[in-house]
């Protein structure tokens, strides 16, 4: 019984130093930021990140999507803005809300990497709790390019659509590439496309307030 309990102290002394290293290494590597290499094109496009709290979305304007997304999302006349969120698929479709959060979605999610699908919002006009990021023709290819990315193909090159219903009348699921896990969560998605655009953004931000502590400082700066 010695043993036992000696063994569970040191199992519960791993899991709380494992866990203070994970929120340091997401506390410096959020606010320490990429370097990448300047732009030379004018930055004469703009678009938007925004979180609900928790969770990052990417937001493009209906002109700004690539020939390619506009044929395949078939939006509607009313679409003005796009917002692309990646994140587990079993978190998303089984939780519309924080109170259906169960243990077992919380656990799949965070520690064994699960399917992921992007949950898409189209708006009619700009919000203005949206951080506004500018962005040059070449930059917005290259976010266009990795959104693309990230959507599930069929053998005819179609996304593929979750028949599941969103939350609200204005947004829907598509199958996703990619796995969900704590370290490579909805929030690194965003992250990583702001690095693939070239935008200076956080090493590394599981959480979302790295991304919108970049995306403020550029206007401060």
């Amino acid at each position: 019984m010695k043993k036992i309990i000696l063994y569970l102290k040191r199992f519960g002394l791993f899991c709380m130093a494992s866990l203070l290293f994970y929120l340091f290494s997401a506390f410096l590597l959020s606010f320490l930021s990429t370097q990448p290499e300047p732009t030379t094109c004018p930055q004469t496009q703009g678009i938007y990140v925004t979180s609900n709290g928790v969770h990052l979305d990417v937001i493009l304007s209906r002109q700004q999507l690539s020939a390619l997304l506009q044929q395949n999302l078939h939006l509607s006349p009313e679409t003005a803005y796009v917002a692309f969120g990646w994140g587990d698929k079993g978190f998303y479709l089984n939780t519309p809300t924080w109170q259906d959060l169960t243990f077992s979605t919380a656990c799949n999610a965070l520690f064994f990497p699960s399917e992921t699908t992007l949950h898409l919002t189209y708006y009619r006009a700009t919000h203005q709790d949206w951080k506004y990021i500018a962005l040059c023709p070449e930059q917005l290819k290259q976010l266009n390019a990795y959104i693309q990315a990230t959507f599930t193909q069929n053998a005819q090159g179609e996304f593929i659509k979750i028949k599941e219903p969103g939350y609200f009348y204005n947004d829907v699921f598509y199958e996703a590439e990619g796995h969900y896990s704590f370290i490579n969560t909805c929030n690194c998605w965003v992250n990583n496309a702001l690095k693939a655009a070239q935008v200076p953004t956080s090493i590394w931000s599981p959480f979302d307030w790295g991304v919108l502590y970049h995306a403020d400082k550029k206007w401060k700066d």
